[in-house]
């Protein structure tokens, strides 16, 4: 069964149901087409008529509550379709373009565009006839509300940042109470998160400093790594974590006299060994990560530096770390 024939049936049915024009189950309807459009009116009336199963009258021929459809050009090849339909009080209208079509079937496609407009028209009337007042529906059980509440709430929350294992740069400045108070520096880190809230990361890090004093300079160099151990957190694009390890390394204190003929320079290397805790946030971009973390540890192996007879540096107490770093997953 063709869409014509479908749409006809429904059309017919809301006519009866509507009861409009006195003796007649259908309403009438008249057809316009201005002379530029490259169509047969004739031909176009025929198919419209098998469309709807009625006889379509002439502009000269309609009544106060005919249905009119004029077919109108726009430019070459397309044409505008217009229905005034005076049961509704409104108009509705659309464009056709037939430019690609051959003269056959021009007709036939252009009474097809009618009538879709006319029963688009016509069924606006079947839902302004609906007047009976709509029965109020029962209160669904807390339980199903609550379940379907749930499922729009994770339909709608954001994704929680991958886990895997990152490798990133950090940028980082130690504060110590002992000089140098200041270190600067940064390094490589490792980090990876699992299923189960805990995880672990690695990092190699450089800091240097320059103290100076009444004998000359003191420049200190700190290399160090630390193995930590710790638990997250996972929020929307966002991870925090909490937890602790060991950081141990080597400085380097090399002395730089400001009189080189009166002061004897000097090398001095030691090991240290400090036990931390860290906390870090990281924020997920795509694959990439945002971290600042905060390592705040004390060293048990300290590493302290002399000139003349008086400590002028050293790596001992307290000891506060920052870090910034970028990274990306690496699986």
């Amino acid at each position: 069964m063709t869409l014509g024939r479908i749409g006809a049936g429904i059309a017919i049915c809301l006519w009866t149901q509507l009861g409009w024009a006195a003796g007649s189950s259908s309403p009438q309807v008249a057809l316009q087409i201005d002379d530029c459009a490259a169509v047969s009116p004739a031909d176009v009336r025929r198919w419209l008529q098998l469309e709807l199963g009625e006889q379509v009258l002439t502009l000269p021929d309609a009544s106060s509550s005919t249905s009119v459809a004029r077919v109108g050009c726009e430019e070459p090849g397309r044409l505008s379709v217009r229905i005034d339909d005076p049961l509704t009080g409104k108009s509705i209208w659309r464009s056709i373009d037939l430019s690609s079509q051959v003269e056959s079937v021009r007709a036939r496609l252009l009474a097809v565009a009618i009538v879709e407009l006319l029963y688009a028209s016509f069924a606006e009337l079947l839902l302004d006839q609906r007047t009976e007042i709509a029965t109020p529906k029962p209160a669904q059980p807390v339980a199903v509300v609550q379940a379907v509440s749930g499922l729009l709430e994770d339909k709608l929350k954001q994704p929680l940042p991958p886990l895997g294992v990152e490798l990133g740069v950090v940028a980082s400045i130690a504060v110590q109470q002992d000089a140098p108070t200041l270190l600067a520096g940064g390094g490589l880190r490792l980090l990876a998160d699992t299923h189960y809230h805990l995880g672990w990361d690695v990092d190699l890090q450089y800091l240097f400093a320059r103290t100076e004093g009444s004998l000359g300079s003191v420049r200190s160099d700190r290399i160090g790594g630390r193995l930590a151990i710790h638990g997250q957190v996972r929020l929307s694009k966002l991870v925090i974590r909490g937890g602790g390890g060991l950081r141990l390394g080597l400085v380097r204190h090399v002395g730089e006299p400001s009189d080189a003929q009166a002061t004897v320079g000097s090398v001095q290397w030691g090991p240290w060994v400090a036990p931390v805790l860290v906390g870090s946030l990281s924020v997920a971009i795509a694959r990439l990560r945002l971290d600042l973390a905060l390592e705040g540890g004390y060293v048990v192996v300290p590493v302290r530096g002399h000139a003349a007879g008086l400590e002028t540096t050293s790596l001992s107490g307290p000891q506060l770390l920052i870090s910034l770093g970028i990274g990306s997953f690496l699986r």
